[in-house]
């Protein structure tokens, strides 16, 4: 039975929201676990990653593994309907919550860097499919971002609890991810891109 992209929304925030808080903090560590073992994660020295909300997958683990490791990070800044990356260091960076109140460097004081030289993007997702099809939150701000991406050499890597696992078509204009990581597994849309 096909369900509406809003009636999936809703179905998959709901498994999430009934995740609780220590559950989402282990599961969280098991991803970042999972990730830190991989290829292209050790060999990649520009990260793209996110600020998680109360919900998501809880990327500071992430964060402080890729710090510890000299990676160099950039987070994710809205600029109108698509989103630029800006480096990320602990002791200078200066954060202000965005329209979402999700903490982002002040593009006053951050570099700028471009997205087709970042090596890995963690992405944010509501719901994935076997396939490493993604469904976001449905403001298409990674969709338009990386619209193209099949021509940039990074890697969109979605990072999901497996209860967000879903049957479900694509849209043409959803972004597929090059591989989808949660604490049980990482899911691969060709091997050749995440190794």
């Amino acid at each position: 039975m096909y369900i509406d992209k809003p009636e999936l929304r809703e179905i998959l925030h709901e498994k999430r929201r009934k995740l609780s808080p220590l559950a989402k903090i282990r599961k969280s560590k098991r991803i970042t676990n999972n990730i830190q073992k991989n290829t292209d994660f050790l060999e990649g020295k520009s990260i793209g990653l996110y600020c998680s909300t109360i919900d998501e997958v809880d990327t500071s683990f992430l964060l402080n593994t890729c710090l510890d490791r000299n990676k160099s990070v950039f987070l994710p800044v809205i600029q109108g309907k698509t989103i630029v990356f800006g480096k990320y260091d602990p002791r200078k960076s200066s954060m202000i919550k965005n329209r979402y109140n999700i903490p982002e460097p002040s593009l006053n004081e951050t570099e700028i860097f471009p997205i087709d030289q970042l090596d890995l993007v963690f992405v944010p997702m509501l719901g994935f499919n076997s396939s490493c099809d993604r469904i976001g939150m449905g403001g298409g701000f990674y969709d338009r971002t990386f619209e193209g991406i099949e021509s940039l050499p990074l890697r969109l890597v979605g990072l999901a609890f497996a209860c967000q696992e879903a049957s479900f078509f694509s849209s043409t204009n959803d972004i597929p991810m090059s591989a989808v990581c949660t604490e049980d597994r990482i899911i691969y849309k060709n091997k050749s891109l995440f190794i």
